[in-house]
């Protein structure tokens, strides 16, 4: 009866307790499906935040272009005869503003924009640090940068990049606005244009 008992004890013992080995494995096996799923998270997150600035980017040509129908001009917070470029020093203030319809130096008692149109709107942040349009009136991209915007204040069809930016000089539209996106640096293969490349 004790070798009996003592059988079915070690029986009990052996079917209810993992040993190290299978401990390790189920471990490991846990730490690859992280590894797997925290990728995928990653990648879905750099997806989103590019939907968002080509969403963004598409709302502020559509902007731009409504308020040239509406006034038959671009908008400008001076009477600048030659293509610009805002927010290449980190503000697009000038820009926004007027969209906006925002009582600043830029758009001072609402002269650039005198029928008092809201162009544009979009979300609102806290810091001049966050994506949205910060305390200082600067459009920043989900990465935290300021949107460039170019206009062709001459009218000739194409906007003028300063040298050095992208490989071309010129772009063939009257308004291009872009992120230097998760880089931040413009000119790289990761920007996020309003505008599609020509074929070469």
């Amino acid at each position: 009866m004790r070798v009996m008992q003592m059988i079915l004890e070690r029986k009990v013992k052996n079917t209810t307790a993992f040993t190290l080995v299978e401990l390790l494995v189920v471990i490991g096996i846990i730490g690859i499906l992280a590894g797997l799923i925290s990728t995928a998270v990653v990648s879905a997150k750099k997806k989103a935040l590019v939907a968002s600035a080509q969403v963004e980017i598409k709302n502020i040509v559509g902007a731009i272009s409504k308020y040239e129908s509406e006034y038959n001009r671009y908008p400008c917070p001076t009477n600048a005869a030659e293509d610009t470029v805002f927010g290449l020093d980190g503000k697009n203030a000038a820009i926004i503003d007027i969209l906006r319809d925002i009582d600043s130096p830029n758009n001072p008692n609402h002269a650039r924009n005198p029928r008092r149109v809201v162009f544009i709107e979009a979300k609102i942040a806290s810091s001049t640090e966050m994506p949205g349009i910060g305390p200082d009136g600067t459009w920043r991209d989900p990465w935290g940068r300021a949107y460039r915007i170019a206009i062709d204040y001459n009218y000739d069809n194409k906007v003028d990049i300063p040298a050095g930016i992208f490989s071309t000089p010129s772009i063939p539209v009257s308004v291009a606005v872009w992120s230097a996106g998760p880089d931040g640096k413009d000119g790289t293969p990761d920007d996020i244009k309003s505008w599609t490349d020509s074929k070469k």
